[in-house]
């Protein structure tokens, strides 16, 4: 099979759910977040805004009011939370938001907002970072706590799409995702 950088990269990247403290070099997160800028979307309307979360006190603030919010909304999801170290972020020290237009322009933001934290998330492998894509950190910005920090990490007149949770994994290489060939639907010889 043919591989290259590129390649491997897309191979090795896992869901890491246990994080250091260690903090991400500034560096490190612009160059991410350049990656996910450089994400082609639907007719080329871009309808993604990308924010980064460090501050440790918005940190906590989004586990804490996103955890409310799932024990409320999807107890089972709470539970599998709970059983894996009772937080959303797997105490990661940094979190990149990725939010939508809340208009109807695009013509497909949520699909553009995926191809947004895939590139986030192999650019974050191939600079020795680990990251697990994650929707249950925009429970974090509902409730009353929530509302007053979406504030400051979702423009108005924008919605939460998807989250990238990035950071240096207690595990630096763990197991990608099993592959399942049978999802191939169609397949050409060679």
């Amino acid at each position: 099979m043919n591989t290259n950088a590129v390649l491997q990269t897309i191979a090795s990247r896992f869901s890491c759910r246990a994080y250091t403290d260690q903090i991400v070099d500034p560096a490190d997160i612009d160059a991410i977040v350049q990656a996910g800028l450089e994400a082609p979307s639907a007719m080329n309307l871009q309808p993604w805004r990308i924010a980064v979360m460090t501050d440790p006190a918005d940190l906590k603030a989004l586990n804490d009011a996103g955890l409310a919010q799932l024990e409320v909304s999807n107890p089972t999801g709470y539970q599998r939370m709970m059983d894996r170290g009772g937080t959303l972020i797997y105490n990661a020290p940094a979190v990149i938001i990725v939010s939508v237009e809340d208009d109807d322009k695009a013509f497909s933001p949520l699909l553009d907002a995926g191809i947004v934290v895939s590139q986030l998330a192999l650019a974050a492998t191939s600079l020795g970072l680990n990251s697990c894509i994650a929707a249950f950190p925009g429970l974090g910005f509902q409730g009353e706590a929530g509302v007053q920090l979406a504030t400051r990490y979702i423009p108005q007149g924008c919605r939460f799409a998807i989250s990238l949770i990035i950071g240096h994994g207690q595990v630096a290489n763990g197991q990608p995702h099993a592959i399942d060939r049978s999802r191939l639907v169609v397949t050409t010889e060679n």
